[in-house]
């Protein structure tokens, strides 16, 4: 019962986040996701502007402790997008925790990094990355927690390279590990994003010249553009909210 409303705490500390934090990657013109881990039998949530959760039970989640630790390293760009998205299933739930995705990226050879700031409101800690795997960069993961002890996922991407088909190839490897359908929340022909049940939303991105521009974590040069960027975060939108933003 006490972790349920610590749960319920923190979901309301992450809304004020994406309301008040202006400098999160989630407000670059992207929308925001979640996903969940775990037991057979859990509650699915999803969140809405004022703070205000809504559940139900039998919501099928990615479940990290079920999932193989994962030994062989990618030896191509494909199978690094792959393991990349992997991760992005792995740890898109409420129960992910900061110190379980460093260690899957340690696994992974990659050398992660952890900025922790705090504020009034609780506590942010971005993890990057000082390696990455072949054809992928800028792995990228935020989560908010309320200083004692409690977090959530807020944000996960990675970017891979320009391509005749880097979008679609993008779009396919998120159909297929989170297992869409073509119920998307956003169409666009170079932007598409998908509610999941538990309250994040999973999208990709072509990005555009504007979007590398000022970029507060990744330098770009105009090579870059149509980089596609494959992310999973909080949905403050969830579908029925009025305020849904436009991309």
């Amino acid at each position: 019962m006490k972790k349920t409303i610590a749960t319920f705490i923190l979901l309301g500390i992450v809304v004020i986040y994406f309301m008040y934090d202006n400098n999160d990657v989630a407000n670059e013109e992207n929308l925001k996701p979640e996903v969940s881990n775990t037991k057979s039998n859990q509650t699915q949530a999803s969140i809405n502007t004022s703070g205000q959760l809504t559940t139900s039970s039998s919501a099928q989640k990615p479940l990290i402790s079920s999932l193989p630790v994962r030994i062989d390293l990618p030896t191509n760009e494909d199978e690094s997008i792959s393991y990349q998205t992997e991760t992005l299933f792995r740890f898109a739930n409420y129960d992910a925790t900061s110190k379980d995705l460093i260690e899957e990226l340690e696994r992974l050879n990659l050398k992660p990094t952890q900025t922790t700031n705090s504020s009034s409101i609780g506590v942010s800690k971005i993890i990057r990355t000082e390696k990455v795997l072949k054809g992928t960069r800028y792995f990228h993961a935020q989560f908010k927690g309320d200083g004692s002890g409690n977090e959530i996922m807020q944000h996960m991407s990675f970017e891979f390279k320009p391509g005749n088909d880097a979008f679609n190839k993008g779009v396919e490897i998120l159909k297929n590990k989170f297992k869409l359908t073509d119920q998307l929340k956003i169409n666009q022909d170079d932007f598409k994003a998908w509610p999941l049940e538990n309250g994040y939303i999973v999208w990709v991105k072509k990005l555009s010249k504007k979007d590398l521009e000022d970029n507060p974590f990744n330098a770009y040069t105009d090579d870059d553009i149509g980089t596609v960027r494959v992310a999973v975060e909080v949905d403050i939108h969830p579908p029925g909210d009025e305020d849904d933003h436009e991309h």
